[in-house]
């Protein structure tokens, strides 16, 4: 099952501010000689020709010169790469779609000569039937024009739901359409006139699926830029007719038609020229980083990435971008005391370029943690054992000595074995509250520590 798309995400790709050239040099060039549609243009051909690196340059730029259109830019673009990496398909009506404000898309297919349907368009229909039974609150939308005999696509799919039984009032047609393209524009325009409507939910072939999302989705950022707000619309999951098993990704030529598609529904008449002299790969000239927050570690600890940030920075005035999350790291090491230095790398188009900070590691801070065998203890009978546990806070294995010390008197020098030394201590031959101290040497890995312990010494 597909969940749901929600034109309401927010963006996780931090947006920042860049540089893009215009759509007519050859090179990236200062941001403020680009306009607005000849940055959406090339966000267009960039996601296409799967340039990532340069997308993210060029949703800096937007971002330098509208906010909310950087925002539904990032939006409709994260749809767009799910539909092709991941696109998935309902072949039955999907469960939890709303029960109010919802409707079904269906799209139309060519009609016979006298204006009757083919069978395609009847096994969507088909499927509509059964999606309408299963959501009895929900409407229908048919879309598609090109008419036969004085008929629209449109008008027979709307007698064909008539004839089945779906009462006039849930049915809504639209019978402009000649396209897929005329299909999103016209619908959303039509849906952008009833505020009653929330959600919808397209019905086709699986074939068609894939390319009608990212056109519907490319309609309604259209309308949000229209207005310069986001619109309370989401389309949610769709439910196929099985013409064809679907696979991921999407090959070239079906990303290639949903590019030139998705130009047209925005107005981009640069696309075509664009396509033909496409501009220069933005080139990684040198990689900058801010060390992490946390800069000295002890022996044994892990390194935290809190506070890192790695910036890449491009050629001709492309801007940078942060890419913190796509940087590797090497060179730390926390096995011993010492500086080392950790190198970070970053790689876009086959070129790297590094960067390096450098943290201290110190030695792991020890506990030493102490174990009586008995708490009541006569004066001249009992004899104690004292069980010591030499930790460290990152887990290191203490090696070693340890001295045991009854108040200020040296009692025995042991060897840990393990972190671990027990010593049987000496009758007490006077009564009394006595301390009992253990002092940890310490070692090249492990801090020295101390731990002490407090018995009562009784005549009885």
């Amino acid at each position: 099952m597909q969940n749901g798309r929600r034109w309401r995400i927010i963006a996780a790709a931090t947006i920042l501010l860049g540089l893009l050239s215009p759509l007519s040099a050859p090179v990236q060039a200062d941001a403020a000689s680009a306009s607005l549609t000849d940055v959406k243009t090339r966000l267009v051909y960039f996601t296409k020709a799967a340039r990532t690196t340069d997308r993210a340059l060029a949703l800096n730029a937007l971002a330098a010169q509208s906010a909310i259109d950087a925002k539904l830019w990032t939006a409709f673009l994260t749809s767009w790469d799910a539909a092709t990496t991941s696109q998935s398909l309902n072949y039955t009506p999907p469960s939890g779609l709303p029960g109010s404000g919802h409707t079904f898309v269906v799209l139309g297919g060519s009609l016979n000569a006298d204006g009757t349907l083919k069978a395609q368009t009847i096994n969507r229909l088909t499927v509509a039937m059964t999606a309408l039974a299963a959501y009895p609150n929900s409407a229908v939308l048919v879309t598609g024009g090109n008419a036969k005999s004085g008929v629209t696509e449109a008008q027979a799919m709307h007698d064909w739901l008539i004839a089945n039984g779906i009462p006039e009032e849930r049915i809504t047609t639209e019978g402009k359409a000649s396209s897929t393209v005329g299909n999103a524009k016209y619908s959303i325009a039509i849906l952008a006139t009833r505020p009653d409507v929330t959600s919808y939910t397209l019905i086709s072939d699986a074939s068609h699926l894939r390319r009608a999302g990212v056109l519907f989705d490319a309609a309604v950022l259209q309308t949000q830029e229209k207005s310069g707000r986001e619109w309370n619309l989401t389309r949610i999951a769709n439910v196929a007719y099985k013409d064809k098993t679907i696979v991921n990704p999407a090959s070239s030529a079906t990303t290639t038609t949903i590019a030139s598609e998705v130009a047209s529904i925005l107005g981009l008449s640069g696309y075509s020229a664009l396509v033909s002299k496409p501009p220069t790969k933005a080139k990684l000239t040198a990689l900058t980083v801010t060390p992490p927050s946390v800069t000295t570690y002890q022996v044994g600890a892990k390194l935290k990435t809190a506070g890192l940030q790695a910036t890449a920075i491009f050629d001709n005035g492309a801007g940078s971008l942060v890419v913190t999350d796509k940087v590797s790291l090497k060179g730390f090491t926390a096995a011993k005391v010492g500086t080392p230095k950790v190198t970070a790398s970053y790689t876009a188009d086959s070129v790297t370029k590094t960067a390096s900070f450098t943290v201290s590691v110190t030695k792991a801070k020890a506990s030493v943690g102490l174990k009586l065998s008995t708490t009541k203890v006569k004066k001249s009978k009992t004899r104690v054992t004292v069980k010591v546990k030499v930790t460290s806070a990152t887990g290191v294995g203490a090696s070693g000595t340890v001295k045991f010390y009854s108040g200020s008197t040296k009692l025995k020098k042991a060897t840990l074995k393990k972190g671990a030394a027990s010593y049987t201590l000496p009758k007490f031959t006077k009564t009394g509250t006595k301390t009992i101290t253990v002092k940890y040497s310490g070692s090249s890995t492990v801090t020295s520590g101390k731990g002490s312990v407090k018995l009562k010494v009784t005549k009885k």
